[in-house]
């Protein structure tokens, strides 16, 4: 009875996430032709950035579910996200946005089992939290002056708010966070659990991306700040030099993520030439790719009780199977087809042509060598192994995990094939 039970919760909870995707969805059925923003009421936005990110977070929960976690802040802070994603009053956004991150603050003291993950609480609370405060009263701010508290009729009146705006889109910066808010990132990478660590880089550094669009975007596309983010491009980087030296596998991917969110600000940087969903799908695209890797990393973990990737290269080359996901792993990491961010890359490429910027095609051309240089030297350093050793590993652990991850490959193809 209580099996029974338990099949039909998770049959509820299965439909009322597909419902709330399809209810997203239906802003293409809608609204076609009628508005870029969507279709948009006094309380919700529905438009191409909430429903692709809707359907990241559903996906991320939909999988906790299958590996069978039963966290309330963990399911707390998703739903708090995708409450950030559609809401169009600010003061709920903040409440929510807050929220999200708080609980996965809080998983990260409670469910890790580390012993520095007190002094990763203090850097996290010190760069995320205690900007928490002056982001409310910015919004404040705007919101009296508007007259409205809904962000899509936020004009300003009038009234020069470019000090508030700036401070706004530096606090966002600190959240997903860009060069040189990110020393806490990968600390906390290397200190969380992988429950933290798949939303921390599945969707909580996208929330902060999410903010400078729905608070600060018509503001930012107004000014030219192209020069501004293409040094933070360039700065950038270095984490991929970093990477390139980083054999914790947690911290390695958490590096590369600082890297790789910076597609998605340059291309929403040229928001005006309509680019702005092939930023959203990158998103999506590195949301699966970090998602897959990081299960793959925990599985790998459970079985040999190491992230070292030294160690995690005998479990990666234990099985076929295992080592086909494993090669899917690295590829989509590396932007290499079939993934939603091979498309956004040649789009940033075409940007750069486009508006003739030699420094930014320079920057993009280092990048993109780099960012798969990366994930190929690990994947030929994993593959070396598979050619000189055979080790024993305990396979049989967490099988929920490979399934998982042959979810999170079947999405990542077929998000190929539709797009």
């Amino acid at each position: 009875m209580f099996a029974y039970s338990i099949s039909f919760i998770k049959g509820c909870i299965y439909s009322i996430l597909f419902s709330l995707v399809v209810w997203s969805f239906q802003v293409y059925f809608n609204v076609w032709g009628y508005s870029i923003y969507g279709l948009v009421s006094w309380l919700f936005i529905r438009d191409y950035l909430s429903f692709i990110m809707v359907f990241l977070t559903v996906v991320i929960m939909w999988l906790f579910i299958v590996i069978g976690l039963s966290n309330i802040a963990l399911y707390t802070s998703m739903i708090s996200a995708i409450v950030v994603y559609i809401i169009n009053d600010a003061l709920v956004f903040w409440f929510f946005y807050e929220l999200s991150i708080i609980c996965a603050l809080y998983m990260l003291l409670k469910d890790s089992l580390y012993p520095e993950r007190y002094n990763a609480s203090w850097y996290m609370g010190g760069y995320v939290l205690l900007s928490s405060v002056p982001l409310l009263i910015c919004i404040l701010v705007v919101g009296l002056v508007n007259g409205s508290f809904s962000m899509l009729v936020w004009q300003n009146n009038g009234v020069d708010l470019n000090l508030i705006y700036i401070v706004m889109v530096l606090i966002f910066c600190t959240k997903i966070p860009l060069i040189p808010f990110h020393s806490w990132l990968p600390l906390v990478h290397a200190e969380a659990s992988s429950s933290v660590s798949i939303i921390l880089s599945g969707y909580i550094m996208k929330l902060g991306l999410v903010g400078i669009i729905r608070l600060c975007g018509v503001w930012i596309w107004n000014l030219n700040f192209s020069s501004i983010w293409e040094f933070i491009f360039l700065l950038s980087l270095v984490f991929l030099v970093w990477a390139y030296y980083e054999i914790d596998s947690k911290r390695w991917l958490g590096v590369l993520s600082l890297s790789h969110i910076m597609v998605s600000i340059i291309l929403l940087m040229y928001g005006c030439y309509g680019v702005n969903l092939s930023a959203y799908s990158f998103c999506l695209g590195h949301g699966y790719s970090v998602c897959g890797m990081f299960l793959l990393i925990w599985w790998g973990y459970e079985c040999v009780n190491s992230r070292n990737w030294a160690v995690l290269s005998s479990f990666c080359s234990f099985t076929f199977i295992v080592q086909i996901l494993c090669v899917l792993m690295f590829i989509s990491v590396s932007s290499f087809p079939p993934t939603l961010q091979f498309f956004s890359e040649i789009i940033l490429v075409w940007c750069s042509l486009i508006v003739g910027d030699n420094v930014l095609m320079m920057i993009v051309c280092v990048y993109l060598f780099g960012s798969s240089l990366v994930g190929l030297i690990m994947l030929g350093f994993i593959l070396i192994y598979l050619l000189d050793h055979s080790g024993i590993v305990n396979y049989n652990c967490y099988s929920s995990l490979g399934v998982s991850i042959i979810y999170i490959s079947i999405l990542v193809v077929s998000s190929f094939v539709i797009m």
